[in-house]
């Protein structure tokens, strides 16, 4: 896999140990877009919408106007979702928040909402085991990597959100979870099998057009 973009990131190296495959390129060009998603009333977009956007503190208060403790944000990598979760480290206005760990959504759901009883926590459960829905989500943006924000639910039916494609992962902390080698290869195969990559036309030496044509090397050659 070929890789063409103006930042570096964390398994870029990875492309000159194995060589560049000119067949798959990776226009890793990073986009902002506002989009509005069909859910068919599916309980996955309505879960995901409570990951991206309804995440309130994971310890809740009573009080709306003290900052929140924690937030969570979702990422979607090669048809599998992640969650990076937010702590709060200065209570001072504007808020400052580090992010402290990136989660599985499994590892989302055992560790913080098993016990829970909020509605729409109940919607988060729809999440696990549906990679094709992620894919599909890939797909909408032609992108291995997409990053969700401000996703609501927008009258019946419909999602509105907006969505980060080809962020680094490695402001993301994924170097934490995820090695080098094995994201790369995560990367390059999800684009060739799955998304629309961008194929290097091979330039055919002009003696093997001939040849295509059913002439030799004897073909044009003058008799005396």
């Amino acid at each position: 896999m070929k890789i063409i973009s103006k930042y570096k990131d964390y398994y870029d190296f990875v492309a000159k140990i194995y060589g560049e495959d000119p067949k798959i390129i990776f226009k890793r060009n990073p986009s902002e877009f506002k989009a509005a998603i069909n859910t068919g009333n599916d309980d996955f977009y309505y879960g995901l919408a409570r990951v991206t956007f309804d995440s309130r503190n994971i310890t809740p208060s009573h009080d709306h106007l003290e900052p929140p403790e924690s937030y969570i944000d979702g990422i979607i990598v090669c048809g599998k979702l992640y969650i990076m979760m937010h702590k709060l480290i200065d209570d001072r206005y504007p808020y400052r928040f580090e992010q402290t760990r990136l989660l599985t959504i499994q590892e989302y759901i055992d560790n913080y909402l098993k016990n829970s009883t909020d509605w729409w926590s109940a919607k988060i459960v729809a999440l696990c085991n549906v990679e094709d829905k992620y894919i599909n989500l890939n797909k909408k943006f032609n992108s291995p990597i997409v990053y969700f924000k401000d996703m609501r639910r927008s009258g019946a039916n419909k999602i509105e959100c907006t969505a980060l494609t080809n962020i680094s992962l490695l402001k993301c902390k994924f170097e934490t979870r995820i090695d080098a080698y094995q994201i790369f290869q995560e990367l390059q195969m999800f684009i060739n099998n799955h998304l629309t990559p961008e194929i290097a036309i091979e330039q055919i030496d002009d003696r093997y057009k001939i040849m295509q044509h059913g002439f030799n090397k004897q073909s044009f050659r003058h008799r005396k």
